[in-house]
């Protein structure tokens, strides 16, 4: 799986392509907010992992689904929703990305919005 991120003055395009199929998906940056990096959250012992060697695997199995289904991912919430992207990406790239971010937009899109926000007063 590849994923490309075009940026431009006013909005945001996702493309996530796979062997067979591709998908494209076009973000309005005015509604962008809080955008942020999810790190990964740490590997906890599995309670039935022995404590000098893992037998039965179930240690190793808990680390490779920690590896598959972990965070540390780029995200951001758009129109009342969360939209999750990138794999595996270290907490510098995002640094950089949001400079780019905020050089090309001219918007500070890691500002989150509030609910009041949403609701004509």
């Amino acid at each position: 799986m590849k994923e490309q991120l075009f940026i431009s003055k006013d909005s945001l395009q996702l493309i996530r392509k796979e062997i067979f199929r591709s998908s494209r998906q076009a973000f309005n940056v005015e509604k962008i907010s809080h955008f942020r990096h999810l790190a990964k959250p740490p590997l906890t012992k599995h309670p039935l992992a022995g404590e000098g060697f893992d037998y039965l695997g179930f240690q190793t199995e808990e680390q490779v689904i920690n590896d598959m289904h972990g965070d540390n991912q780029l995200a951001f919430d758009y129109a009342g929703r969360t939209v999750k992207f990138g794999n595996d990406i270290p907490s510098w790239d995002f640094e950089e990305l949001e400079s780019i971010f905020l050089e090309v937009t001219g918007k500070d899109l890691t500002i989150a919005v509030k609910e009041d926000d949403f609701y004509i007063q």
